[in-house]
């Protein structure tokens, strides 16, 4: 009798290794995913140079200020929104529902607007580019003068 329970317990201990080792071989199959298109964005860094290029071109954009009101107030570059950088998260769905725009962002240095950009391709948006600060802008800017304000370059 013991010598037919080790046998049992061999012939199924064997069985029982054996299944283990087919089933690395054989892992279940998931079912197939639909392939989709993903699409991906990156961070773009441009040069003042070509933001205006972008600015002069027939390609529907949206220049976006990311600094404070004040800052906004003393001077911009025409035709801009502002929507500072710790209100993005709040109003940027709102007011740029369409992901696949082209944004065109700016802040004084550039620091806020690499931040910016980062967190709007994080929230899907797929064009959208940094040119730094305003103090690096050589271009045409809106100037407040107490009650005026005036285009300069």
């Amino acid at each position: 009798m013991i010598v037919v329970s080790i046998l049992c317990v061999s012939v199924g201990g064997l069985f029982l290794l054996g299944n283990f080792a087919d089933s690395s071989d054989t892992e279940p199959k998931q079912p197939e995913q639909p392939k989709e298109e993903i699409v991906t964005s990156t961070y773009w860094k441009i040069s003042a140079e070509e933001a205006w290029e972008i600015i002069n071109s027939d390609d529907p954009h949206i220049i976006l200020d990311v600094r404070t009101r004040e800052e906004f107030q003393e001077s911009h570059i025409p035709n801009a929104i502002l929507i500072p950088d710790y209100e993005i998260a709040t109003r940027v769905r709102a007011e740029i529902p369409d992901k696949s725009t082209i944004i065109l962002i700016y802040c004084r240095s550039g620091n806020r607007s690499a931040k910016v950009a980062r967190e709007l391709i994080a929230m899907g948006y797929k064009n959208v580019f940094d040119f730094g600060g305003i103090i690096d802008w050589p271009y045409l800017l809106t100037i407040a003068n107490q009650d005026e304000s005036y285009e300069v370059f």
